[in-house]
């Protein structure tokens, strides 16, 4: 018995669902109270985390330096919140889509079509690694940035308004890792949501090459 072919929107989408399903972001089938406030948590977590910071620059109005410094973050955080919360709010269209995709129209007809939307996705998946990769890797300098240039002193790794002191344990412990974690989990879902979006496109540009391949198939013909 052949196995049966693999869905076209698990090629494109399989890391973004995952990422985004243990992000909490993702819908599920059967989704309990439990998932729906751990959702609630991460994405609150996020809005919590660009509150600090838009307090911090509030406070810090007239150091241009330092408000321009922290800008970078919030507008980095701001876009993360925006993102998610659209997708959120749109994720039927996701789900539309991802059913779309597996409709007979878009479906590979020959090896040639299979290969060309294997191919597309797999320019896809190593984009998306190198930026999560990276990504990750930025997060954790900005983690230990702290620890070598300001020996002997404590401070959080992000210039922001926070509910505790570093001066005090565990208040900077707490604070530390909240920063940390926080912001690791905001680059683990830029890279979920910005994966569906690039794979939506990436697949396009795939079923373009079919058509001309049909196209020219067409013109040989004639």
């Amino acid at each position: 018995m052949a196995p049966a072919p693999q869905r076209i929107d698990s090629i494109y989408f399989n890391r973004a669902n995952v990422v985004l399903s243990v992000m909490g972001i993702m819908r599920l089938q059967s989704e309990t109270i439990i998932y729906r406030v751990y959702r609630y948590s991460m994405v609150g977590a996020q809005y919590i985390f660009l509150m600090f910071q838009v307090y911090f620059i509030a406070q810090m109005r007239h150091d241009l330096e330092v408000v321009s410094e922290a800008s970078y973050l919030f507008f980095t955080q701001a876009s993360l919140c925006f993102k998610v919360t659209i997708f959120l709010l749109n994720i039927n269209r996701f789900e539309e889509l991802s059913a779309m995709m597996n409709c007979q129209v878009f479906k590979p007809q020959n090896e040639d079509h299979e290969k060309s939307i294997r191919q597309h996705a797999t320019t896809i998946k190593r984009l998306m690694a190198g930026f999560m990769v990276f990504s990750q890797a930025t997060c954790g300098l900005w983690a230990l940035r702290p620890l070598f240039d300001n020996a002997g002193d404590r401070t959080f790794p992000f210039k922001m308004w926070m509910p505790v002191e570093p001066t005090q344990s565990p208040q900077y412990e707490l604070g530390y890792a909240f920063q940390y974690i926080t912001i690791c989990i905001s680059a683990f879902m830029y890279f979920g949501v910005d994966s569906v979006a690039l794979g939506a496109f990436i697949f396009a540009c795939a079923q373009l090459v079919i058509i001309k391949h049909k196209i020219l198939n067409v013109i040989i013909l004639f």
